[in-house]
């Protein structure tokens, strides 16, 4: 199994925008399920954590393999919500590994 781990930090910090924009791409994430065959699970979460390290929204999806991997991020579902991700994000981390 592969896990994908990517972490964002969102444009806006004024609240409201913020929350909102962090909902959108939760919700552009998890409509993913059903959508991407490759795509085994997915979790969307929002930080809790005030340091200043911290990043606003995370994702932690799991595939079978590499290849599988590839294929979601290949996908036109996952490439249209990752527009979306772009057009409200600023920064990202990225990590991938297989367990």
């Amino acid at each position: 199994m592969i896990k994908h781990i990517v972490l964002w930090r969102t444009k806006s910090q004024e609240k409201n925008t913020r929350k909102l924009g962090m909902q959108r791409i939760k919700e552009a994430l998890e409509g993913l399920v059903g959508k991407v065959p490759s795509l085994a699970s997915i979790e969307v979460g929002f930080n809790q954590n005030t340091l200043p390290a911290a990043y606003d929204i995370s994702l932690i999806s799991t595939h079978n393999s590499w290849d599988d991997l590839k294929a979601y991020q290949e996908h036109p579902a996952h490439k249209e919500a990752a527009a979306l991700i772009g057009s409200l994000t600023i920064d990202k981390a990225v990590s991938d590994y297989e367990f």
